[in-house]
């Protein structure tokens, strides 16, 4: 089969076409043809070796939708020619966090795309956990995206932030699939949705999908965002952009305010006064991308039209090097998606 295959980290170059075996299909495992596999930040950081537990060679892509070509022994819940949607994190389900139902702080987790070759292929082998059917009426590509960036706004602000109608949310890196989506999900709890950008382009683009205030600035914007709340500051912030802006957007944040990590760019080290926390009392955490069942949920929102996942570009599958460079621009909007 055709796949797009990493023997070596570094730049976007080392992603190269390659005549692979298909993959054989296991005990609880289904074989799927791959039909779109969106392209997210995480990809260029295993590519890069700074994930130390990847293995080379390496099949990148977790973001996966397609047909289930076919199944293993034991597979019930999906058939040959099924449409599905990959939840990509593979949890061991009997650690102490499985069994407290925590799956994303699973100890043992492998990661499709990480761990185990992903989507940048024809085909990819999948547990039958993992997988969620896809609802008529919604695209391959929408679908894809589901899996990963889509699903961990909806758990970060949904689930986590627990966002409230009426309540101001900041977005940050609103232009990018984290930021966009989060903007999205946002509306849909009835919030008032402030975002920041750093491309003047973006600006128009950023409010058509629901956005009420865009800073455009490659500054701080903490005092922009507390003169837009009568000096209060955001409710939530959904950090999709990390270390670089974190210091800023803390400052933003409302006493007793949300804050959820949602994305890093550098991998820096973010620093903080802690005076500060002690004086807001905010509520700090990280998300993960969704189980099986949250993916559910968020395909059923897609299919009801509550959300929309916002693919701007569907590429072959050998422009995986260029699509990698366009994430390092910066200059893609919502999500790219490869289309064996």
């Amino acid at each position: 089969m055709r796949a797009m295959v990493v023997n070596d980290w570094g730049g976007p170059e080392v992603i190269r076409p390659a005549e692979v075996e298909t993959p054989r299909v296991g005990p609880g495992q289904a074989l799927v043809r791959v039909k779109a596999c969106g392209v997210c930040f995480l990809d260029t950081i295993v590519r890069s070796g700074l994930r130390s537990k990847a293995k080379r060679p390496l099949v990148l892509g977790h973001e996966i939708a397609g047909e289930v070509a076919e199944i293993g022994p034991g597979v019930q819940s999906v058939k040959a020619g099924d449409r599905v949607a990959v939840a990509f994190r593979i949890p061991c389900g009997h650690c102490l966090s499985c069994r407290a139902e925590r799956e994303s702080l699973c100890d043992n987790t492998r990661g499709i795309g990480v761990d185990l070759d992903g989507g940048y292929a024809e085909y990819v082998v999948v547990p039958e956990l993992s997988l969620q059917h896809v609802p008529e009426g919604v695209g391959y590509e929408q679908a894809a995206v589901c899996g990963c960036v889509v699903g961990a706004c909806y758990v970060g602000l949904v689930k986590k932030a627990g966002v409230r109608p009426g309540e101001v949310v900041l977005v940050t890196g609103a232009g990018g699939g984290i930021g966009i989506h989060s903007v999205q999900i946002a509306k849909m709890c009835g919030a008032h949705v402030i975002a920041t950008t750093t491309s003047p382009g973006k600006v128009a683009r950023i409010r058509e999908w629901g956005a009420d205030e865009v800073i455009c600035t490659k500054g701080d914007f903490s005092d922009q965002v507390r003169k837009l709340t009568d000096g209060r500051g955001a409710a939530v912030v959904l950090e999709s952009v990390g270390s670089p802006v974190f210091a800023a957007s803390f400052r933003a944040l409302a006493r007793g305010g949300r804050f959820v990590f949602a994305g890093e760019l550098t991998g820096a080290p973010a620093s903080f006064n802690a005076a500060l926390v002690i004086y807001k009392e905010p509520v700090i955490t990280g998300v993960q991308p969704p189980t099986g069942g949250e993916l559910g949920e968020v395909l059923h929102l897609v299919a009801t039209g509550r959300l929309k996942p916002v693919v701007s570009q569907v590429l072959p599958l050998g422009e995986a090097p260029r699509a990698h460079r366009m994430l390092a621009e910066r200059s893609h909007f919502g999500r790219m998606v490869l289309a064996p």
